[in-house]
């Protein structure tokens, strides 16, 4: 009994000296570590980090959202995409997170999205990212990564998009001009009767307005130029430089505070 009851008091005082072990390794590493408050036991003495951006939906015209549907949904759509793998993917790569864990890239990538918490604040398009780490300098490091990958994301993908669109725009704006000249050429032949030339801009003589057939084919003509020069203008529009970012920073990554 005396033998049992010696080993068992050996062991708590193993154990004890191991936990304290742990919780000065700990303090160490976070010198903001307040034992005396149960609730800041995490986990290896967990810190987060949390930065507000907004998110913009609507880019360089509606042709231009990659994603449709309801507000809410689109929102949920982008928030998802924030901790989609190859972003993540992407962020390891940056910081060398498999290197600094010793681990594989596919790993790193999974630890990390179990770091990451993704909150829009309700009502509006703000979006909360949180990254939560043993170091707090790490956390926001990571929250900073993960806001700006996102970002890129989103850029690149907007301008393959705006490059999609400004390709199949130029067969499109070859046609439109063969319909234009078309129209132009039938409100010509409308005016031959009345022996005048319309020169764009200007008026005929006062029997010119007179002559249905004309009116018909003046319109037709104006309708097309007004088609071609939009084609124009969202080629324009749509160019490599007209691409901004899609995130409004509010607040660059901090530390949050423990309660």
């Amino acid at each position: 009994m005396k033998r049992f009851l010696r080993t068992s008091l050996i062991c708590l005082f193993v154990a004890g000296v191991l936990v304290l072990a742990g919780w000065m390794k700990g303090l160490r590493r976070d010198s903001t570590a307040t034992w005396y408050d149960p609730s800041s036991w995490r986990l290896h003495f967990e810190r987060s980090a949390t930065t507000r951006f907004q998110i913009i939906q609507q880019r360089s015209g509606p042709t231009l959202c990659y994603f449709s549907g309801p507000a809410p949904t689109w929102q949920e759509h982008e928030m998802n995409s924030m901790i989609e793998e190859d972003r993540l993917r992407s962020v390891v790569k940056s910081l060398s997170l498999d290197a600094r864990w010793g681990l594989s890239e596919p790993e790193a990538a999974n630890k990390l999205r179990k770091m990451l918490e993704v909150k829009q604040e309700k009502g509006t398009d703000i979006v909360s990212l949180t990254a939560r780490s043993s170091l707090e300098i790490e956390a926001v490091e990571l929250a900073d990564a993960v806001r700006d990958s996102y970002a890129a994301g989103r850029i690149r993908q907007e301008k393959e998009l705006a490059n999609r669109i400004i390709h199949s725009l130029d067969p499109r704006i070859a046609s439109q001009l063969g319909v234009l000249e078309k129209t132009r050429q039938e409100m010509m032949d409308q005016s031959k009767d009345y022996r005048f030339r319309w020169v764009p801009g200007q008026e005929g003589p006062s029997d010119w307005r007179k002559k249905p057939a004309y009116l018909h084919a003046r319109a037709e003509y104006e309708s097309q130029l007004q088609l071609l020069n939009q084609m124009r203008e969202m080629k324009i529009r749509l160019g490599a430089d007209a691409i901004t970012s899609p995130v409004v920073i509010l607040e660059e990554a901090k530390p949050d505070s423990i309660h």
